[in-house]
């Protein structure tokens, strides 16, 4: 299946001064099959190693003596890798660590992959990397490797999977030249989006449903990648966090979008203690923390809240399997109320918008809020893109007021340069807003299209 990812490994591996990759991601978002999915399309020759396999290497790894280090992997793969030191011609070798974190020394290594084998390819990637990275001991190779961030498959690649190629190439085309969308085609786009907020973007459970066609033959693919996501806590968690880290583990599945208060988590552990269960899941990629910014400047991170901040969780299908949802109650909702007020449809956006920054930074998202008691708003996500500063709102149906969104355009720094955007049910449209309140440009996009780019007007890409 096709992965948007395959087309930074294109450009990465053309790079002239190309650094060793590192690819970062959740358990099961597809990491290693995304690896030998592009050789075999590439016609690369891959070498690979899973160094959870062989954690003896680790101390072969910290002699940093790359004759040794290659002759160990010849060793394990059967077959030798043909390299010379400085060598200019490119290697169409590509060497994948994979498991990397179960040698944390081979991390440091790939700074000597760089300085003395540059022509040669490295990809590392593995499960619960984010810890390796975060508590290490060893010297980082800065400036001697690269990021690439990966989460689930977007609603594109599931429309590609799918092979709705034609709907797809459509909808891109009519959002780009700014024409309208066919009724026809925007009433299969939503029936789709409806398929993809059960099956989620894990590709085993797309894969699944690809081959099946069945809503209900996901269910168990849920179940499995939750169990492990729970069998993964020994791995990082204390014995005595257990317990604590499972509450936050299936608070934090049922109250997406919701304003964190400790207290609402747990009465009788301390707020320390559910924070800390809360950077852990964090680390693992299961939730991803969106802040609070006053965002009366750039950058929001300077003016953001730590405090202050709601959860979103790795992956849409997965939240609805935690939440309960059937592909029956999903169908019963309509387009009246998508599930919890709208929570299912605020994480459908973030977890695209995670997507939409640029793979080789850590995904960040901010809201704004405001609370009174009177004037109570609260903006879903907030960008900061190209000297822009973009106001995103999630609507759960076809209607909503925009009391949010005239107040943020009314407290916001009036020098920025912002813009306001809905996504809804609705087919896209463009209008001037003037209040007593405020007075600002809507764009509202359905929300299946929270996938693409933000065009501005003149049809540029934005992100």
């Amino acid at each position: 299946m096709y992965r948007i990812q395959e087309d930074y490994l294109d450009l990465w591996f053309k790079k002239k001064n190309r650094h060793p990759l590192i690819i970062r991601g959740a358990r099961q978002v597809g990491k290693s099959t995304l690896v030998r999915s592009w050789c075999e399309k590439n016609k690369l020759d891959l070498v690979e190693i899973n160094l959870e396999k062989h954690r003896r290497l680790n101390s072969i790894f910290e002699s940093l003596d790359m004759d040794t280090i290659f002759r160990e992997i010849e060793a394990i793969v059967k077959r030798s890798i043909p390299r010379k030191k400085h060598d200019e011609k490119k290697s169409k070798i590509i060497l994948f660590l994979d498991e990397i974190q179960e040698t944390p020394m081979a991390i440091p290594s790939l700074r000597y992959f760089f300085e003395e084998y540059s022509n040669i390819p490295v990809i590392a990637a593995g499960s619960l990397l984010e810890f390796t990275l975060s508590d290490h001991t060893f010297d980082m190779p800065v400036g001697r490797i690269e990021y690439l961030h990966m989460g689930p498959m977007r609603f594109d690649e599931f429309l590609i999977a799918l092979e709705e190629d034609f709907l797809l190439d459509r909808l891109i085309k009519n959002i780009k030249k700014g024409s309208k969308i066919a009724e026809t085609a925007h009433k299969e786009a939503l029936t789709l989006f409806w398929q993809y907020l059960f099956v989620g973007g894990m590709p085993e459970a797309i894969l699944n449903f690809k081959e099946e066609r069945s809503l209900h033959d996901v269910i168990p693919i849920h179940t499995n990648i939750i169990d492990t996501f729970r069998s993964d806590f020994l791995k990082y968690a204390k014995k005595n966090q257990l317990e604590k880290i499972e509450k936050v583990f299936n608070f934090a599945g049922l109250h997406v979008g919701e304003k964190i208060k400790y207290s609402n988590i747990s009465h009788e552990t301390p707020s320390r203690d559910i924070k800390k269960c809360l950077d852990l899941l964090s680390k693992a990629k299961i939730i991803t923390p969106v802040y609070h910014s006053a965002a009366q400047s750039f950058p929001l991170e300077r003016q953001k809240d730590e405090k202050v901040y709601k959860l979103i969780h790795l992956d849409v299908g997965l939240m609805n399997h935690m939440n309960g949802v059937t592909p029956e109650n999903l169908g019963a909702l309509g387009e009246r109320k998508l599930f919890h007020q709208g929570c299912m449809a605020e994480q459908f956006v973030g977890q695209h918008l995670l997507s939409w920054t640029r793979p080789f930074l850590g995904p960040k998202l901010y809201y704004w809020l405001r609370e009174g008691k009177i004037d109570n708003a609260e903006i879903d996500y907030l960008i900061e893109v190209n000297g822009q500063l973009l106001a995103i709102e999630v609507k759960s149906g076809k209607s909503g007021t925009l009391r949010s969104l005239h107040q943020w355009n009314r407290s916001t720094n009036l020098l920025l340069h912002k813009k306001s955007i809905r996504f809804d049910l609705n087919l896209p449209s463009k209008q001037q807003v003037d209040s007593t309140e405020a007075s600002y440009e809507l764009i509202s996009r359905p929300i299946y299209l929270a996938p693409w780019t933000i065009l501005n007007d003149e049809g540029k890409k934005v992100i």
